[in-house]
């Protein structure tokens, strides 16, 4: 828009419709698990005419609820959906000065996806018939700020930024169950005597603040120090934000002396970070719900949480530790690369088993912890473009 504004956008937009998904598993509408139960000798042509009877009900040719006539499941089962989605992200960068940036960035991705199931009278299993709506809404969006600095001073070259972010995702579901159908052929939800109601809201934000700086000097020495602070809405107050940094540095050793050409390169290298990470939504409280009947016109309340949960929930933290030594010789036809890593996890957030008859499948905890360490070797074969790999 000007020299020292950019602004950017893009947007995606995709409509989708299917008509008869595949069913998978013991569905009854699985149509090749009503195959693969069928005798190679027997002619599927009887299936074809005689998948009703004069009446228009099914004819249970097998006895079978889980395997049944395939004929019947192309005629008169059905289901059909179609999702709308949404994707976009808009970008305004603007440069105060040559070294001196600023960003700001908007995403978004939102769809919704509705599903319709219709099983008809008489369909062994569903002899009243049967009938599913499902629609889900999901929508995530993320907004971010970001000032960003690069500068060469004499022998030093400095680049630096700094930002931060708002993540909001949420998905919502309703699904109705509509079982006695009334009218037969009518394809209605509100065509059946008893109608029952599922709803689902799962919420989640994270902010965060990140920065990061490099340092170089003479092409031979390079630092790099980073940091983040997540919120997160997952974990409870007092350890919903936690901190992570990592820092790096690498030097150039064959750049401090004069070498002949059997040195081509050689590197020092190390690293250290810690890497923060949050869990789902809602694992920090019991769960609630209402059931679709009453007592005497009171209605009845239970818990819907299948997991103990954890009201203290910490982050899981990672931490890790690098060094290095990369060497070449010879014009690259003989090289080494040599690294000894460790890496530990801590403070895991595990959903465990647990006997049912405490009323719960699962607990919610934070336990374990998680190291590995190595070394691992690259030798690259004099003369050939060829690599040896050894770890440990």
């Amino acid at each position: 828009m000007t020299k020292r504004r950019t602004v950017e956008a893009q947007g995606t937009y995709s409509y989708e419709t299917v008509k008869n998904r595949p069913a998978l598993s013991d569905s009854p509408s699985n149509i090749g698990n009503a195959l693969i139960g069928i005798a190679p000798n027997f002619d599927q042509k009887w299936l074809a005419a005689n998948y009703k009877d004069e009446t228009g009900r099914y004819n249970d040719w097998n006895g079978d609820k889980y395997r049944i006539n395939p004929y019947w499941v192309i005629n008169e089962m059905s289901n059909k959906s179609k999702r709308d989605r949404l994707m976009g992200q808009g970008r305004v960068y603007y440069s105060f000065m040559d070294c001196l940036q600023a960003s700001f960035k908007a995403g978004l991705d939102s769809y919704t996806f509705r599903f319709t199931d219709f099983t008809p009278m008489y369909t062994p299993g569903f002899v009243d018939g049967l009938m599913k709506e499902m629609t889900n809404n999901v929508m995530q969006y993320n907004f971010e700020m970001m000032l960003r600095f690069q500068k060469r001073f004499n022998d030093f070259d400095i680049s630096a930024f700094a930002g931060g972010n708002v993540m909001r995702y949420e998905y919502e579901s309703m699904i109705q169950t509509g079982q006695s159908q009334v009218i037969p052929d009518l394809q209605d939800i509100t065509n059946y005597s008893s109608i029952e109601t599922e709803h689902a809201l799962v919420r989640k934000a994270v902010r965060s603040l990140f920065g990061q700086v490099s340092l170089g000097y003479k092409e031979l020495l390079y630092i790099d120090a980073t940091f983040r602070n997540d919120v997160s809405s997952t974990l409870s107050a007092s350890n919903r934000s936690y901190f992570y940094p990592s820092v790096s540095g690498s030097l150039i050793f064959s750049n401090l002396f004069e070498h002949k050409d059997w040195l081509t390169f050689g590197k020092l290298r190390g690293s250290w970070a810690k890497v923060g990470g949050d869990t789902s939504p809602y694992q920090l409280q019991l769960e609630y719900g209402l059931k679709p009947y009453t007592n005497k016109g009171t209605s009845l309340g239970y818990i819907t949480s299948g997991s103990v949960p954890n009201a203290n929930l910490k982050p899981t933290s990672t931490y890790s530790f690098e060094v290095g030594l990369d060497v070449r010789f010879f014009d690259s036809r003989l090289g080494l690369d040599l690294t000894y890593y460790q890496q530990t996890t801590k403070d895991q957030i595990l959903s465990l088993p647990l006997s049912q008859s405490t009323g719960y499948k699962r607990a919610v905890i934070n336990a374990g912890e998680i190291a590995n360490k190595g070394i691992e070797a690259s030798l690259i074969r004099p003369g050939k473009n060829q690599e040896f790999h050894m770890g440990c």
